[in-house]
């Protein structure tokens, strides 16, 4: 099992790995700026630059989760109502890809409150909302196609079992009938032989 080393840097060296990790996401290197930023948030984990970055940088990279973990951390270090707002928006944006809009329109609208003037939060509220009624109406209607499908499966059974009634099924014949036609039975050969001894 392989320890990680703990990184300790001074606030100077922080801000370089920050910076590295910014020019590597951009020149496509994820990886390598994942790293350069998980170094960041060790040498300092109270820094919000860090941890925003890092969850912005593990998403764009398909680590979802971690990115939203990483998001929600920085949500704690924000010291800015700016820092707050990006960071809730990110979470919504991450909500959103996820396909969780209640929870985006949250993220996004919390972001909002924090910076009423941010036109990107007020677009994608907006496409959450549309998306949050496309979903639920998808939901009905699916429900409603399944509730007919179970009532079509149990008409089909329906009509295949023929109705119930006690002459068209032999098996529903009174037992005491059956026991009633062996005695007689009975009773006829025991007369028959009756006669034969005569």
């Amino acid at each position: 099992l392989m320890i990680l080393e703990p990184v300790t840097g001074t606030a100077w060296e922080y801000d370089q790995a920050v910076n590295r990790a910014k020019t590597l996401k951009e020149s496509g290197d994820v990886q390598g700026a994942s790293k350069e930023l998980l170094d960041a948030v060790q040498m300092n984990p109270d820094g919000f630059q860090g941890w925003y970055n890092l969850g912005s940088t593990l998403i764009e990279g398909g680590m979802a989760e971690e990115g939203e973990a990483a998001l929600k951390e920085s949500v704690t270090k924000a010291q800015t109502d700016a820092q707050l707002s990006d960071a809730l928006y990110n979470l919504g944006d991450a909500a959103f890809d996820g396909q969780r809009y209640e929870e985006a329109l949250n993220y996004y609208k919390e972001s909002l409150l924090r910076d009423p003037t941010r036109k990107d939060a007020q677009y994608n509220f907006s496409r959450a909302y549309e998306r949050l009624q496309q979903q639920q109406q998808e939901q009905e209607q699916n429900q409603d196609q399944q509730q007919d499908e179970d009532q079509e499966q149990q008409e089909k059974e329906d009509e295949k079992e023929p109705p119930k009634s006690d002459k068209d099924d032999p098996q529903k014949e009174n037992p005491e009938d059956d026991n009633s036609k062996d005695k007689q039975d009975q009773q006829d050969q025991s007369g028959q032989d009756g006669d034969q001894n005569k």
